[in-house]
C-alpha cells in the first residue's frame, strides 16, 4: 500500500495538472489481496500469515514493496533536487516540507529494510516513528491546514 500510496502523493506535490481518477485504484489491489488473504487467514486459523519459510509470499509482501518504495524515494528525490535548483529562494518553502516529508520516508524505509532484508529486530522502533511521525504531521496539518498543500513548483512534470 505504501508505494502507490506515496506516488500518488508526490506525483500530486510535483505534477500540476495531475488529479486522482478512479482507475487509480488499481494500484492498490495488491495490497486490499493480501490483506484480505491474512484476514481470512486469521478468521479460519486463529494467525496471520507470516512470510518467514515462505520465499515467494516474502517477496511479493516484504521485498517487492520496499523495492517499489525505494524507486518511488529516489524518483522523487531526484523531482526535488531539480526543483530545489530551479526555484527562487524566497519560493522554496514548500519544496522544504517536500524535502522533510521526503527524509522521513527514507528513515522508515532504511528502517523497515534493516528489519525485512537483514534481519534486524527493529519492530518497536518502527511502530513508535510511525506514530510520532502520524502525530507530528496531524498537529502540523491542524495548526496549518496548507502545510502539506500541493504546491507546483517550477520543475519538470514527473510522469
Amino acid at each position: 500500500m505504501i508505494p502507490p500510496a506515496l506516488w500518488l502523493f508526490f506525483r500530486h506535490q510535483f505534477a500540476p495538472d495531475f488529479t486522482f481518477q478512479r482507475r487509480q485504484l488499481v494500484l492498490f489491489i495488491p495490497a486490499l489481496f493480501e490483506i484480505l488473504l491474512s484476514s481470512l487467514n486469521y478468521f479460519l486459523k486463529g494467525s496471520f500469515l507470516r512470510p518467514v519459510g515462505f520465499t515467494v509470499w516474502l517477496v511479493l509482501v516484504d521485498w517487492l514493496p520496499l523495492s517499489l518504495t525505494v524507486l518511488v524515494l529516489v524518483a522523487y528525490s531526484k523531482n526535488l533536487v531539480a526543483s530545489l535548483r530551479e526555484t527562487k529562494e524566497s519560493q522554496r518553502a514548500h519544496l522544504w516540507k517536500m524535502v522533510m516529508v521526503l527524509v522521513v520516508f527514507w528513515l522508515m524505509t532504511i528502517i523497515w529494510a534493516a528489519e525485512s532484508v537483514f534481519g534486524f529486530d527493529l519492530h518497536i522502533l518502527f511502530q513508535t516513528s510511525t506514530a510520532v511521525i502520524l502525530f507530528s504531521l496531524a498537529y502540523a496539518a491542524y495548526f496549518d491546514p496548507a502545510f502539506l498543500s500541493a504546491h507546483n513548483p517550477p520543475s519538470k512534470k514527473t510522469k
